[in-house]
């Protein structure tokens, strides 16, 4: 499994997620920003590549619309936007299956988060 550039801090949530999903199927997990001339349309996204591997990739720039400027989304989004995919590994279709699997996967982000010591207003707000 590789961490592209500016993903490695994710890498604890996505380990603590393997008790859920199958990680050995995840190759690599890398970050996009979306140019300024074109409409955020995603958040993130599962590619399949083919022989059961898959590449996950997240947006983890917003744009600030008042300049050229690519700035950091908050890390709420890009938790939801992981969890969200990497639940696409054991369920691939919209279904209620998968949605289950998002949310076991946002408990196990929240346990990391309160290790970290994050106040939980900050962590009722992504499981909310």
């Amino acid at each position: 499994m590789k961490y592209l550039k500016g993903t490695g801090f994710l890498e604890p949530y996505v380990n603590s997620a393997k008790t859920v999903v199958p990680l050995k199927k995840l190759v690599r997990l890398r970050a996009y920003k979306v140019p300024l001339t074109k409409t955020i349309q995603t958040d993130g996204w599962c590619n399949h590549l083919g022989n059961g591997k898959y590449e996950i990739s997240l947006r983890l720039w917003g744009r600030n619309n008042r300049s050229t400027r690519h700035e950091t989304i908050f890390w709420e989004e890009a938790l939801h936007s992981l969890a969200h995919e990497l639940a696409h590994l054991k369920e691939w279709d919209h279904t209620p299956e998968h949605y289950e699997l998002q949310a076991r996967i946002m408990l196990k982000f929240t346990r990391i988060l309160r290790e970290q010591e994050v106040p939980d207003i900050y962590i009722n707000a992504i499981i909310i």
